[in-house]
């Protein structure tokens, strides 16, 4: 029997969400090769959303579609009676696998920790899940040091599990299969953030990009920001570009298809996400897939994610005259801009491969498998 892995949720728009399915495609890949199969819990997953080629048949996918009950019960059950290693793929899951090993001693589990979850001092069983967990894994160096300093870890016990962007995507995505030409001009200077617009989220910096519009507008009349993304802060951001008179200038294009993302990515003059709360953040690779400079928030995963000065710049949050310097000097400087775009390309590859990725999580689970 192969590993189990226990996750809140598989399929959807979100990052995490993705980063899961490249998760369990790496591991049943390894798994198919020895024969074993993989078993998913996902917890808010609807077996009808569920397409029939997403996973290889080796996968055995349990969804609940909301039902915690269900879910804890029946993934309980499983770790208890069906010996293998268990990886909660989120820390709030973890306390299962916990309480399972208390009734087993040997069973060996694992937890990845994405970001912002870990970055505090944990209490109850959701420290105690992680302080005994067999190994752990994290999105972000920066997250990996704060969860150990936070919360009495050895840092030594926690492994960088940095996000990738898996083949098919990129395949998928990149100009010469989504059907538009690579060397295709901007129209307009445009800005570009995708991103889940919640009312939990307003630290990834998005109403601080527009109110840094007035006076980006006075340097480049073409300017245009792009925000792709649909949620419930969606009216606080659309009040505020209208209180700043730059509603014609800020589209908000809500969820889009694939195929419209890709040539929002392809046309756009930079990637802006000036966020304080990112474990990482999939779409800073997904804009360096195109070769874009890159903006993002100098506190948090993200910050591994530039270079900065050479593939993009990193912003204080709450510091609107740096993100209009940024923007400003990336702008202004077409050769700088193509050379910004090239090293994140380059970084991307080097740093954030799915070879990289599924190397060190198959190490992780199945010397104890």
């Amino acid at each position: 029997m192969g590993p189990i892995i226990l996750t809140s949720k598989l399929f959807g728009f979100g990052g995490i969400e993705r980063f899961g399915r490249q998760i369990t495609k790496a591991v049943s890949d390894h798994a198919s090769e020895k024969s074993q199969q993989v078993t998913v819990f996902t917890l808010m997953d609807k077996a009808n959303e569920i397409q029939a080629n997403d996973f290889d048949e080796i996968v055995n996918l349990n969804c609940f579609g909301g039902n915690r009950f269900l879910f804890i019960v029946k993934s309980a059950f499983q770790i208890l009676f069906y010996p293998t290693v268990v990886f909660t793929f989120h820390l709030h899951i973890a306390p299962i696998a916990y309480l399972v090993k208390l009734l087993r001693p040997k069973l060996k589990y694992g937890v990845h920790l994405h970001g912002i979850e870990a970055w505090f001092p944990l209490s109850g069983l959701r420290k105690k899940a992680l302080q005994e967990a067999d190994f752990i894994t994290s999105s972000s160096k920066f997250t990996a040091d704060k969860s150990a300093e936070m919360n009495q870890l050895d840092p030594e016990r926690i492994s960088v599990l940095y996000p990738a962007l898996d083949d098919e995507w990129l395949e998928k995505m990149l100009p010469e299969s989504a059907g538009f030409d690579q060397d295709q001009k901007t129209k307009k200077t445009m800005l570009l953030t995708v991103a889940r617009l919640s009312v939990f989220d307003k630290r990834k910096g998005i109403d601080l990009v527009i109110q840094a519009i007035p006076d980006l507008i006075g340097k480049f009349p073409d300017l245009e920001y792009v925000i792709v993304g649909s949620g419930d802060d969606l009216p606080r951001l659309k009040s505020l570009a209208n209180n700043l008179e730059v509603q014609d200038r800020v589209h908000f294009e809500g969820g889009i298809s694939d195929n419209e993302l890709a040539r929002y990515y392809q046309s756009c003059s930079l990637f802006i996400m000036p966020s304080s709360q990112e474990g990482l953040g999939i779409v800073y690779l997904e804009a360096m897939a195109f070769s874009k400079p890159v903006i993002s928030g100098a506190y948090g995963g993200s910050s591994e994610v530039v270079i900065p000065g050479e593939s993009g710049y990193l912003i204080p949050y709450n510091d609107i005259p740096a993100i209009q310097k940024a923007v400003s000097a990336i702008l202004a400087d077409n050769d700088k801009a193509s050379k910004m775009g090239q090293r994140g390309n380059l970084l991307l590859q080097e740093k954030f491969n799915q070879n990289n990725m599924a190397s060190i999580i198959i190490a992780l689970l199945w010397p104890i498998v």
